[in-house]
């Protein structure tokens, strides 16, 4: 899994890695058929031929205020049309804002409109289209505080109680994950 990969950063493997030529084209051509998750921005999608694929980790970096959280709203929206589980940690917003913006999105209506006079409409809307979504779980976690390792916990409650796997995991602000290995007295460099 990939919270396995992630685990195992910076440990000593017995691998040599892998050598140009067979090896790498067999590596190669695995990826050449692997599902893709498309971000519903058609010349993003064009640019990663067909969008994030299976298994694959996607990093969103650029400044302040400028809609990472938003992009990652939308990609939970998209997921969601599409059928996937989608598990959504925040460690910035408040889950109210985030769920907003997902039904948003799957909505295809302004987040002023669903907040304001269209909260109701919006509400039968949502509901008349659950059955047809795949599943989306919304967790907030303590900025500096989670961990990979508390998120991977999260994952397996929420497959205990709904019996359901999370297929697209959103971590917004994975920046602000801690350390496993995180004490009180380490600086934020060592965190």
């Amino acid at each position: 899994s990939n919270f396995e990969r992630v685990k195992s950063v910076g440990k000593k493997s017995a691998s040599t890695g892998t050598t140009l030529g067979k090896g790498s084209f067999a590596l190669m051509a695995k990826l050449r058929h692997i599902d893709k998750l498309p971000t519903g921005i058609v010349p993003l999608d064009m640019l990663m031929q067909g969008g994030l694929g299976r298994g694959q980790q996607g990093v969103v970096i650029a400044g302040s205020g400028v809609g990472k959280s938003l992009f990652l709203s939308s990609q939970a929206a998209v997921a969601a049309l599409m059928g996937f589980n989608v598990g959504y940690v925040t460690l910035e917003l408040n889950p109210g804002i985030v769920a907003g913006r997902i039904q948003a999105a799957i909505l295809d209506m302004p987040i002023n409109d669903i907040m304001g006079d269209k909260f109701d409409e919006a509400e039968v809307l949502i509901e008349t289209m659950l059955p047809n979504l795949g599943m989306v779980v919304i967790e907030e976690m303590t900025p500096k505080k989670a961990t990979h390792l508390d998120i991977y916990e999260w994952m397996q409650r929420v497959y205990k109680q709904h019996g359901r796997k999370i297929d697209v995991l959103l971590v917004d602000y994975a920046d602000k994950l801690a350390s496993p290995k995180h004490r009180e007295n380490d600086s934020s460099y060592v965190a």
